[in-house]
């Protein structure tokens, strides 16, 4: 691995510089803030070998799975990894037997196989979409979410303007118009649903405009109704922003209820956080809702990514009980 610093005065030129000197796979894994008012960031770059593929299918295969007593090599054990990061035991059996009966020697690659065959994986982007609106409970991390999706529009040199609308929460306004400082997006502030609507409208026709709602109890008919009139009013698709340390059932029912809302997607934050990933799963149960993005750090400029059923595959296949593995983060460009 090959790591190098930087000064920069942003995010937005940390991203640039970091992948115009290190490349497209380089991502920043720290970040501080110097005495002149400038970042210092820390990238780092994995090498590949000579003529691999952007992903290595057997990296996440190489870490020990000591939490569920298992050598990853044997394909037969895909099922009781599953179980051991807390997968449903019905779901685990079947992707199991799915990736034991396709022709491929890496466990990850035959479980990707798999997952693409039960799951869907539509990431957010802004060629795609031209507008969304981040949902979810307190703490989800909407917000870090919505300067995520900022940043990887600056990083493909696409225009992105976020909007809070989050009326909660008294310092939000600040937050996001820091984030939206460092990624170089247009900010505004909705103070009301009328107001949503204006800056939704009037945003520019090649504007990717990112909506931070407020975090909503979606069990509570008051925040689903304010939850319905905002999503409305923005005219945008709701994306569910969900913590993916959360037991199983509930992110199974919280999926539920943001399809309800008109959800047909979701990102899986705090990645980086959690051991056990069952409620990745869960959340996304064969007739649910799309992946979206994974987000895998709490640093704006890297571990934020496309969903992919290889990347799915690699995080449920690492060790759950936190051990050290081999699997390394990858970014992509625009999906």
């Amino acid at each position: 691995m090959r790591l190098r610093s930087f000064i920069v005065r942003d995010m937005a030129e940390a991203m640039t510089l970091v992948r115009r000197e290190m490349g497209p796979d380089a991502i920043i894994v720290t970040t501080r803030a110097t005495e002149g008012g400038n970042l210092e960031v820390r990238a780092a770059v994995e090498a590949k070998p000579d003529g691999g593929a952007e992903l290595d299918p057997d990296a996440a295969s190489r870490g020990p799975l000591a939490a569920a007593g298992l050598e990853p090599e044997s394909l037969g054990r895909i099922g009781a990894i599953l179980s051991a990061h807390g997968v449903e035991g019905e779901m685990a059996d079947s992707l199991g037997r799915a990736a034991d009966s396709l022709d491929e020697d890496s466990p990850v690659a035959a479980l990707a196989l798999a997952l693409e065959t039960r799951f869907r994986f539509r990431p957010v982007s802004a060629a795609l979409d031209g507008a969304v609106v981040l949902i979810g409970p307190a703490g989800a991390g909407k917000t870090s979410a919505a300067a995520k999706l900022a940043a990887r529009a600056a990083l493909n040199g696409e225009s992105a303007r976020l909007v809070c609308a989050d009326w909660a929460r008294a310092a939000a306004p600040d937050q996001l118009r820091r984030y939206a400082e460092a990624t170089r997006a247009a900010f505004d502030v909705a103070e009301d649903l009328d107001a949503l609507a204006r800056i939704v409208d009037g945003a520019g026709e090649d504007e990717f405009v990112i909506v931070d709602a407020p975090a909503a109890n979606l069990y509570d008919r008051r925040d689903v109704a304010a939850m319905v009139d905002l999503i409305d009013a923005a005219g945008a698709d709701p994306v569910l922003v969900i913590d993916s340390g959360m037991a199983r059932e509930e992110a199974s029912m919280l999926a539920r209820r943001a399809g309800e809302l008109g959800a047909s997607r979701a990102i899986a934050s705090k990645l980086d956080a959690v051991r056990g990933r069952g409620a990745l799963v869960s959340l996304a149960r064969p007739g649910g809702l799309a992946y979206a993005q994974f987000s895998a750090t709490p640093y704006l400029g890297g571990g934020f990514a496309p969903a992919t059923p290889l990347r799915l595959a690699r995080f449920l296949l690492e060790d759950p009980s936190g051990g050290e593995t081999d699997l390394v983060w990858e970014e992509e460009t625009a999906a």
